[in-house]
């Protein structure tokens, strides 16, 4: 039989899809990152599942060949995480690469995914974007991320926790402060809060209040400096933020080291 890679929502219980469930009711055996939550999702669900058995990163070596034997006879094995798609942030792709490589059959029940949704609901566009799980702990390999992502004009799509989101910002402040940030807080659930600015004004927002919940960060950077003057992008990101043109012209002199009056003139010149 072959192993079910199923997705469950990510807040929302309407958005399982009917497939989901008949798949895990039919399962022998569902493997989860924590069975209560699993058994709490099922039961809000109301459907009954077979079997449950626990598959995280502390224990898939050992497991794997137990689960790779019961697909050799043939019973049927779901694959789910605590919410989403399975594989995603979590040990699911090591027992993906082991069936395949046994030449076993995986089947796909798509569901939602947290970085695809801030994706969809972010409204930056982009030659291309760079999903990357949760940053690094080490500040040199978040400046050469986030260095690499702004050379390319890639959006970097991260998850975040609620006690690390402020240090987060500061780092974008310092990186690249023209840059804008969209965060999904909680999406699809009761508290859903999606945010949308520049590193500075998202920290007003967060400052002093307890934040809590599931984080994606979506990033769009701001054009890398450009030798001949300054990046017409650019000037279009700061226009759609509504500021004054003498307010434009001095941040693009100052990030540029370009005269202001001449920015001033050329940008009131296209105007007209």
């Amino acid at each position: 039989m072959p192993l079910f890679i199923v997705g469950t929502p990510i807040g929302n219980l309407k958005d399982i899809s009917q497939r989901a469930l008949e798949t895990l009711r039919e399962s022998d055996i569902v493997l989860c990152e924590s069975e209560e939550r699993l058994r709490r999702l099922t039961g809000n669900l109301a459907i009954t599942i077979k079997r449950f058995m626990t598959f995280r990163e502390e224990n898939r070596k050992r497991v794997t060949p137990e689960i790779i034997r019961y697909l050799k006879e043939n019973q049927s094995i779901s694959l789910v995480s605590d919410a989403g798609m399975p594989s995603v942030s979590d040990p699911g792709s090591f027992l993906i690469n082991e069936v395949f490589e046994n030449n076993l059959p995986v089947f796909l029940v798509p569901g939602p995914t947290a970085f695809a949704s801030a994706l969809s609901a972010c409204g930056f566009t982009a030659k291309e974007s760079l999903f990357a799980g949760f940053l690094p702990r080490k500040r040199k390999e978040i400046d050469e991320l986030f260095g690499f992502c702004r050379q390319r004009d890639t959006l970097l799509v991260f998850y975040e926790s609620p006690e690390r989101i402020l240090n987060t910002l500061q780092i974008l402040e310092q990186s690249d402060p023209l840059c804008t940030v969209f965060i999904a807080r909680e999406m699809t659930k009761q508290h859903e809060e999606l945010l949308r600015g520049s590193p500075q004004e998202l920290t007003g927002h967060l400052s002093g209040r307890t934040i809590k919940g599931e984080i994606t960060v979506v990033v769009r950077f701001s054009p890398k400096k450009n030798e001949t003057g300054y990046d017409p992008e650019l000037l279009k990101i700061l226009l759609e933020q509504r500021l004054g043109t003498k307010t434009i012209a001095r941040i693009l002199a100052d990030y540029y080291q370009l005269s202001a009056g001449s920015i001033y003139n050329e940008i009131i010149r296209n105007k007209d």
